[in-house]
């Protein structure tokens, strides 16, 4: 049995809120050197740009207060999503049926372009960031997470030992 626990970071949404600030006054100043205060239009362009500011902040926030719990629990790789409400199992997905697991450099060419079924991840940018290919009912479904090293050495081991059983 293993279980971790990644959550949001609130560094990189510090950072990328006040980017998003920013250049959103910075666009209000160009914005009233280009129109001027005296039309209608700056105070669209005002609106608009307040409402983008609002809707980042929201996002960001969300993303803080968002953790995702990953379990290996007896041949399962298990995923839940923790947030205020309670958690909620997002993944439950037997050993076996694992087909590759790892970094996006090393996906086989044939599972790259199998379409993501979804994302995992607290942050916009991460550089532990892994995708998960797998089957379920005869299709093969791919989605990213963060899983630590020990996790992927976990899983690694699972999986190998399935296939050996396998063969």
């Amino acid at each position: 049995m293993h279980r971790e626990v990644v959550h949001g970071r609130k560094i990189p949404a510090i950072m990328i809120s006040l980017l998003a600030i920013t250049i959103a006054l910075y666009a209000i100043e160009i914005a009233e050197i280009m129109v001027g205060k005296t039309f209608q239009v700056y105070r669209v362009i005002e609106v608009v740009l307040l409402l983008m500011i609002v809707f980042v902040l929201f996002k960001e926030f969300k993303r803080c207060s968002l953790s995702y719990k990953y379990s290996i629990i007896a041949d399962k790789l298990i995923i839940n999503k923790l947030n205020c409400k309670g958690d909620n199992i997002l993944e439950s997905i037997r050993m076996q049926d694992i087909v590759f697991i790892g970094k996006r450099v090393e996906i086989p060419k044939k599972l790259s372009k199998i379409k993501s079924h979804g994302s995992y991840l607290s942050t916009i940018t991460t550089s532990k960031k892994c995708y998960c290919v797998y089957k379920k009912n005869g299709q093969l479904i791919k989605f990213s997470f963060e899983p630590s090293e020990r996790l992927l050495r976990r899983v690694y081991d699972k999986v190998n030992i399935i296939n050996g059983e396998a063969n």
